[in-house]
């Protein structure tokens, strides 16, 4: 099939040759072909040619009528002919210094600007000093290359800051063009500190939504993610195009809640030829890629193969996450409280964790919460869980635990609201680990080897919502090499958390149900916050785990590793009654 011809205005009957060659050959031309036609044919090409096979053809405009010499690469190549292809609906995720600015936004823009001067596009960051640098290079581009000026006398002006009505890095560049909108031709702006309002573009181009600052808060990715829905608003009602460019942080950033919505498939391109980080590289020199992983020990993973899972420093592996479907027979239940300083938003989180512990010692996350909340909601949550778990069918004993660093108030007055309300039951004050050093990175790492060797499980239904229309629950697994080869297009990455929607009940919860022990299904943790938004327990775990030590919050896994702190039992089996002595994870 013939792509379709884009700057129309400078095909004429001298050129109908190179008309038929864009449509027919050049997009099947390979690396070496194309270098080979742009050295035969493009020299003494007039102007309305060069123009024409500009508006088609990004990687001439970027290499030939941009001079950038240093992008005459073929993994360069093909990342070029890609999105120029399909540019919309996608999120590429490139390596840091593989050039997916300039390819996709510098390169990108131009084209876009030279194929319609009546185009209004939105250059969008997380903040305005983000933004503002991708302006200032086009900015400069459109000031000084003479080549780009006399290829298209249409789109530029000769001298730029005497003739546009607006060429200024606050109020945007305007080319060229017969209308006079409100919105310049190119705008660049930060949706955190500078979101426009009034103003519809035809085009936005996200570029750098996040950065590494931005990923150490949770606050801001949550910010940036509402900015970024919001920013939906400035499209044009003639219908708006959106280019996504960025490189990886983390998997709990704004392209992680974007890939995980469905909103946007990822083109994903990592450093090395087998994104590891012993693999060759796909564009660097091994003695630049060298001097990167001897450097960015801590941030390679991330930023050079996208894969913030790779870290080497992680502690807790994805492989470690073992799910359960059904509840044991029996269990001691612990509620382990690590409680905030209050419920404003620069405080911590109250980590409530609920651990249940089987007759051969495993430990089952079963309940909980993890938000900011005052004292008298944490006194109501903490009493409605001990009334919950203390009432439920095979529950031995259930004993709460209650972090007293800096808290020694919070005793006094749950055990005023406990006189109040005549509900008592003991609170075992949990100071400074019985083993190990106090700090809290040392309490949360005794969760590792239970979790490596499969003796602490999580809910494997969890809450999620990005499954409209399917009840919003969904199971969970960990993405193996065996999936990996057995469906290599699936985008996932090895030792990513995949969610499955749950179509129906399963097999073993049906018959649970039929044989009256339906209070052993295994249902999703699903909580509220001081927002009113609602989160799942078991993947905010998740979350926390798999991203520590880098993760921002670390409440819930910290309030979990108190488990160690109180001197936990397993439950002895009731004489006449066989209880079950193995774990349920995957039954």
């Amino acid at each position: 099939m013939a792509r379709e011809l884009r700057g129309i205005r400078y095909a004429n009957a001298s050129n109908t040759w190179l008309q038929r060659f864009i449509a027919d050959d050049l997009p099947y031309l390979d690396y070496i072909e194309t270098i080979r036609f742009y050295a035969k044919q493009t020299r003494d090409l007039p102007q309305t040619s060069r123009a024409l096979l500009g508006c088609n053809d990004r990687y001439y405009l970027l290499t030939g009528l941009c001079h950038r010499k240093d992008a005459l690469h073929s993994w360069l190549f093909t990342r070029a002919r890609e999105i120029e292809h399909e540019p919309d609906g996608f999120l590429d995720l490139w390596a840091r210094f593989h050039y997916k600015s300039t390819i996709g936004t510098f390169a990108g823009v131009l084209q876009e600007v030279v194929c319609d001067p009546e185009t209004t596009i939105a250059i969008m960051s997380c903040t305005n000093d983000v933004a503002t640098p991708f302006l200032v290079q086009l900015q400069q581009e459109m000031e000084n290359n003479e080549e780009l000026k006399e290829t298209f006398p249409d789109v530029f002006w000769k001298n730029p800051r005497r003739e546009s009505p607006r060429w200024s890095r606050d109020d945007g560049l305007v080319v060229k063009r017969k209308g006079n909108p409100k919105e310049a031709t190119i705008e660049a702006f930060g949706v955190v500190d500078g979101m426009r309002t009034g103003k519809h573009y035809r085009r936005h181009v996200y570029d750098d939504l996040v950065t590494e600052k931005l990923v150490t808060s949770e606050e801001m990715v949550a910010k940036v993610t509402e900015r970024y829905e919001l920013a939906d608003n400035l499209g044009s009602d003639k219908g708006t195009s959106k280019w996504h460019f960025g490189t990886r942080y983390s998997f709990g950033d704004t392209y992680g809640v974007l890939l995980e919505r469905g909103t946007l498939k990822q083109r994903r391109y990592p450093a090395t030829d087998d994104g590891t980080l012993k693999g060759k590289p796909v564009f660097l020199s091994e003695k630049r890629w060298a001097e990167i992983k001897d450097v960015q020990r801590k941030t390679a993973a991330a930023q050079m193969l996208q894969n913030p899972l790779l870290d080497t420093e992680q502690v807790f592996r994805p492989e470690f996450c073992r799910p359960y479907f059904i509840l044991p027979t029996i269990l001691n239940v612990y509620i382990l409280v690590d409680p905030s300083k209050g419920a404003g938003v620069r405080s911590d989180r109250t980590g409530i964790a609920v651990i249940g512990i089987d007759v051969s010692g495993n430990k089952y996350l079963l309940d909980g919460y993890r938000h900011r909340m005052p004292l008298s909601e944490r006194w109501q949550h903490l009493k409605s869980l001990h009334q919950k778990w203390s009432g439920a069918l095979g529950v031995m004993s259930v004993t709460v635990g209650y972090e007293i660093y800096g808290q020694q108030a919070d005793i006094e007055v749950l055990q005023q609201y406990m006189e109040r309300e005549k509900y008592w039951f003991a609170l075992a004050e949990v100071n400074t680990p019985r083993q190990g050093g106090h700090a809290k990175e040392d309490r949360i790492e005794r969760l590792e080897p239970d979790l490596r060797q499969g003796r602490f499980l999580l809910p494997g239904i969890v809450h999620a919502p990005e499954f409209k229309g399917r009840d919003g629950v969904a199971l969970w697994s960990v993405w193996s090499a065996k999936d990996a080869a057995r469906e290599p297009e699936s985008g996932h990455l090895v030792g990513q958390i995949v969610y499955t929607p749950l179509m129906g009940k399963l097999k073993q919860h049906r018959q649970l149900a039929e044989s009256g022990q339906g209070h052993r299904i295994v249902n999703p943790i699903k909580r509220r916050n001081e927002d009113g938004s609602v989160y799942d327990l078991t993947r905010e775990w998740m979350n926390e785990a798999l991203f520590y030590p880098f993760a921002p919050k670390r409440d819930l896994i910290d309030a979990s590793s108190r488990i160690y702190d109180m001197n936990a039992t397993a439950p002895a089996q009731n004489e006449g009654r066989m209880a079950e002595s193995r774990s349920y994870a995957d039954s």
